[in-house]
């Protein structure tokens, strides 16, 4: 049957497989912009989450702009987590030791 927004973003594919984390991360996106829970989202976030891509700012502190990420909380990815929370990618690095932006 296959993925409709709205639905666990951990759903089978239409072929019955489990799906990649690129789908995963993309379901969770298109199904932030038809229901935001998150964040004030502007008008340009939306349509980009709409895609399935995550909404984007400018960080002085990197000197460009950046995506916001999904951390794997409270159990990190690595132990077999899959609740996710959407995170700038410096406070994504603030919970979990093994993220670094690099800048």
């Amino acid at each position: 049957m296959g993925w409709s927004r709205g639905d666990d973003i951990y759903s089978a594919t239409r072929a019955g497989n489990s799906p990649s984390w690129s789908t995963v991360r993309a379901r969770f996106w298109k199904n932030e912009a038809a229901n935001p829970h998150y964040g004030p989202w502007t008008d340009a976030q939306l349509a980009r989450m709409s895609t399935g891509r995550a909404p984007q700012r400018y960080n002085p502190d990197k000197g460009g702009i950046e995506s916001m990420e999904l951390s794997h909380e409270p159990v990190p990815f690595r132990a077999g987590g899959t609740t996710v929370v959407p995170r700038w990618p410096q406070d994504h690095a603030a919970v979990d030791p093994f993220r670094h932006p690099g800048y």
